[in-house]
């Protein structure tokens, strides 16, 4: 056979994976961003309750934010944190790992890519050659190796129908199609086009090793092993002598140095460059991939359950604890309020006119702040019934008549 020639692929990037897993990666990145998108616009809203109706600054609640986040977390670049809730950490949790597991395989897959040896016609037995339809072979007709490729072929007591698959092709048009009528013929068939060559096996070891552009290489190691002999005339003296001395250099190995010698596996002209090529990795299939996706849905799930147990919580919680609203007369000086003020002096803050600036040499009269008319004064004090980690904040009003 002709020696492949190599081939530049710009996308071998992409080889690792199939075009499946490469599709739904790329779609995974947006329905994970989208989750947590819902999930902080939940939270949003939340906080935006507790606080009084003012959302807490640090929090982006933007679509394209959420799935940047996402991508940095893919390309292991990372993003903002995300400081939320259960359900949040839950989401990039599973999607920390599904990343960690993607890449991993990515990058496994691709060095077995760029170190194995790759070729576009794996052929190394005649199972191979009888299963491929872009290489058409042949051999002499009329010779003995087309005759034995027909009683193989032919012969219906056979249970391994390879020889009937590659008779088909070497037969195909009565062997004007694909056979050759000498040696020479084929092996020029096969320097000149996509052509695979059924000779013996010494003559073509020796047109390989033979060969100026050391374009031709040699597949298997033959369809039958046969000695060779000499022909001496019938009813020699010396048949026996040969025969005995033949067999002595078999066993000693004399036979195998000389064919070294004379047909050497290496030389100029690489003889199994081919043959002891590795086939090409196989791309990773979704249905071998499925798992990851599996284990990054399950989070996603349980992301959601953990979200809907949240804002059940939550909002029985805050329906349970209202905030109280007291609301008295400054200047009769009833209640509680005066001490109120004084112990929380600090905390009080006053809307409306301003009062009258008083002269430094007088000393302030012990006693609570005297407000002005139709003053508004707000006191904001932490409810010791609040069990929360940020106790709730109890407003009260009072107005001066």
């Amino acid at each position: 056979m002709r020696k492949s020639e190599e081939k530049i692929n710009i996308f071998s990037l992409l080889a690792p994976f199939d075009l499946a897993v490469w599709a739904c990666i790329a779609a995974a990145i947006p329905v994970v961003g989208i989750m947590i998108f819902l999930l902080r616009r939940i939270q949003a809203v939340r906080c935006q309750s507790n606080a009084g109706g003012h959302p807490p600054p640090s929090v982006s609640t933007s679509l394209q934010s959420a799935i940047w986040i996402v991508y940095g977390a893919f390309v292991q670049q990372g993003s903002d944190s995300i400081l939320g809730s259960v359900a949040l950490r839950i989401v990039m949790g599973s999607w920390w790992l599904f990343t960690l597991i993607v890449c991993s395989s990515y990058t496994a897959n691709l060095a077995a890519y760029l170190t194995v040896s790759r070729m576009d016609n794996a052929v190394r037995s005649f199972q191979d050659l009888s299963k491929q339809v872009d290489l058409v072979y042949g051999t002499v007709r009329d010779s003995a190796v087309y005759d034995y490729f027909q009683a193989k072929g032919t012969n219906p007591l056979e249970q391994d129908s390879t020889f009937a698959e590659l008779w088909k092709t070497i037969n195909k048009n009565n062997a004007f199609e694909n056979s050759v009528s000498s040696p020479s013929e084929g092996i020029k068939k096969v320097k000149r086009e996509s052509y695979a060559f059924l000779w013996d096996m010494a003559v073509v070891e020796y047109a390989a090793l033979t060969d100026d552009d050391c374009t031709l290489t040699v597949a298997g190691n033959g369809m039958s092993t046969r000695g060779y002999g000499m022909a001496l005339q019938h009813g020699s003296p010396y048949r026996d002598l040969f025969s005995q001395k033949i067999l002595e250099l078999q066993e000693k190995g004399d036979l195998d140095i000389l064919k070294q010698k004379w047909w050497p596996r290496k030389g100029r002209c690489d003889l199994q460059s081919h043959a002891d090529a590795q086939p090409e990795g196989r791309a990773l299939r979704l249905h071998s991939f499925a798992g990851v996706f599996c284990i990054l849905a399950a989070g996603l799930l349980l992301a959601l359950l953990v979200a809907a147990l949240e804002t059940w919580w939550n909002s029985n919680h805050c329906r349970r604890e209202q905030p109280k609203e007291v609301t008295t007369d400054i200047s009769s000086g009833q209640g509680p309020v005066p001490s109120l003020l004084t112990q929380n002096r600090a905390m009080v803050a006053t809307t409306g006119p301003p009062a009258p600036p008083r002269p430094r040499s007088r000393p302030r009269p012990p006693g609570p702040p005297v407000l002005p008319r139709d003053a508004t004064a707000t006191l904001y004090f932490m409810d010791p019934a609040g069990a929360d980690a940020s106790p709730d904040l109890v407003e009260l009003q009072y107005t001066q008549l």
